[in-house]
């Protein structure tokens, strides 16, 4: 098309172009070219690093994960389908560590001792990190920790801690290249990585498992683990390759130096008291324990008491642990836009990208007042509508009220508002805004009666039995 598409974003439009012109010209010349994407010369101390900024300096004790599964797999009509079969992992240069299950049971197991490795080497090296490529990795440990019910506390200090990076981001955020598709398979090409063996695709690997169900032959893991070990491999490899290439980026000008602003807060002027959330958990852990504790040592494990205590027990966090699964999808999208990502791109057309400040005013409420800031956009698919989202600040949510969205001309616009007083905490006015990527919608709805209910609950039943009448 030789110019915008109707209901289609400039920036999205010129993104399309750009990849096609660039598969062409890899059909045409035979060399897949590679073209690094701008980003802002500044970054907050706090701010998800963009594009190629996003890989931190190596570090020995690094590990390189890739899984495999098997969608195929359900123990039973009451099983979860699926069982994540193998956690692979290069490390110490060429090494390779495997964790195997062939069960529910196996899954949970091998679940926890990969991350528990993977504690004990950050405990030798605090500096490492745990790269893997596209979403499935980080996905499925979160889902692992909720369904097993183990090393919950472990992933989730992974991920607010950044020691999970995902290369997948990195390249869609720091670069664009003449391939098909972004898939690490499609763009080996690039570092010159080559996937031979029996096995060679994710689908390839299911078909092997399947098979290896049937027959038990312990040669067709040998292939799978040989599979996996190239994809670990190649995770290494591309690493490599983009950290080489945004030094020699960096060397040619090409590529800016990324400066990090220092904090606001220097040292240890903000006390860092225990969250609310924090002290949640240690109640309901309290609670569990005082559940668990309290049947007779001598009842059978199937005694209704024992039993109804430990239903009990399983079920106290369990808003918390929805509620948590809805924040991790939050921070997956903010931290896909901040890195580079197109908002369009990364969140099913739920996202409203490409705002522009068109204005601000500081209105008086009948309690407060609050600043309205007006932002323009390109038209688009989106799901924002007037009430509480969440904007991508710097690579962090932060709850506003949008006022209304409206098509003007040919864009939106859209305002946005929050308390004075909050937007003054932040640093933010009329005169200095915040830089907001996106708007995306907010999904948050708080169980705290639920909870607080369920806590009562427990209370009476550790202190007079599931038996008692409730009060």
């Amino acid at each position: 098309a030789p110019g915008p598409v109707p209901h289609l974003a400039p920036a999205t439009f010129e993104a399309l172009r750009e990849q096609a012109a660039l598969q062409v010209q890899a059909r045409t010349t035979g060399e897949v070219p590679v073209r690094l994407r701008p980003h802002p010369a500044t970054a907050g101390a706090a701010d998800v690093r963009p594009g190629l900024w996003l890989l931190p300096e190596p570090d020995p004790g690094d590990v390189f994960f890739d899984m495999e599964g098997d969608p195929l797999y359900a123990a039973g009509p009451a099983d979860a389908a699926g069982l994540e079969y193998l956690f692979g992992a290069t490390h110490d240069g060429e090494a390779f560590t495997a964790f195997w299950a062939h069960d529910r049971a196996e899954e949970g197991r091998a679940f926890a001792a990969f991350v528990d490795w993977v504690e004990e080497r950050r405990a030798r090296h605090p500096g490492l990190h745990v790269y893997h490529y596209a979403s499935y990795e980080k996905t499925a440990l979160k889902r692992l920790a909720f369904q097993h019910a183990t090393r919950g506390d472990v992933v989730d200090a992974w991920l607010a801690g950044g020691v999970l990076v995902d290369l997948y981001t990195a390249v869609r955020g720091g670069l664009r290249a003449g391939v098909p598709s972004y898939s690490i398979k499609k763009i080996e090409r690039l570092y010159g990585a080559e996937h031979g063996g029996a096995v060679a695709t994710a689908g390839e690997s299911i078909e092997q498992y399947e098979a290896y169900r049937r027959t038990g032959d312990p040669e067709v893991l040998a292939r799978i683990e040989d599979y996996n070990r190239l994809d670990c491999d190649s995770t290494r490899d591309l690493r490599t390759y983009l950290l080489a290439l945004r030094e020699g980026a960096v060397a040619s000008g090409e590529l800016r130096p990324l400066v990090v602003e220092a904090p606001a807060v220097e040292g240890d002027a903000v006390a860092s008291a225990p969250s609310p959330a924090s002290e949640l958990r240690e109640q309901l852990a309290q609670r569990a324990a005082d559940l668990l504790g309290g049947a007779d040592a001598g009842t059978p494990d199937d005694d209704p008491e024992r039993e109804a205590r430990r239903v009990l027990a399983g079920v106290l966090g369990y808003h918390l642990r929805e509620e948590k699964a809805v924040w991790q999808d939050v921070f997956r999208v903010v931290e896909e836009v901040a890195a580079g990502g197109d908002p369009a791109a990364v969140a099913d057309a739920t996202v409203l990208g490409g705002l522009r400040l068109a204005g601000a005013v500081t209105v008086a409420g009948p309690r407060s007042e609050k600043v309205v800031w007006t932002f323009t956009a390109p038209l688009q698919e989106h799901k924002v509508e007037r009430g509480d989202v969440f904007a991508c600040v710097g690579g962090l949510p932060v709850k506003v009220s949008v006022g209304a969205v409206a098509v003007v001309g040919d864009g939106l616009e859209v305002s946005v508002a929050m308390a004075a007083a909050r937007a003054a905490q932040a640093g933010w006015s009329t005169t200095a805004p915040p830089r907001v990527d996106a708007l995306l919608p907010a999904k948050i709805v708080t169980a705290k009666p639920l909870q607080a209910a369920r806590l009562d609950l427990a209370d009476g039943v550790a202190d007079h039995g599931a038996a008692a009448p409730l009060a």
